[in-house]
């Protein structure tokens, strides 16, 4: 699934909207903390989804606060 990602720039996508999202919160959510109060991304592959396995076409991931910090510094500041 992970090549999927990659392949169809959803990589590139749900970096960009953490990174819109990270500087969203941080303007409107006093005492916010990326660590604290970002709990990752989800994407559903609905034809993967199947009644008996609770995980298949889900992925899941978290970019690093360290690489979200930067990318914000490079691109958005």
């Amino acid at each position: 699934m992970h090549e999927s990602m990659c392949r169809s720039a959803y990589v590139l996508q749900y970096h960009l909207y953490t990174l819109a999202l990270n500087r969203l919160l941080k303007s409107r959510l006093p005492g916010y903390s990326y660590e604290k109060h970002f709990g990752g991304t989800i994407y559903l592959y609905l034809r993967g989804v199947s009644n008996g396995a609770s995980l298949n076409g889900v992925y899941f991931a978290r970019p690093l606060a360290d690489f979200i910090q930067r990318a914000e510094e490079l691109l958005l500041s």
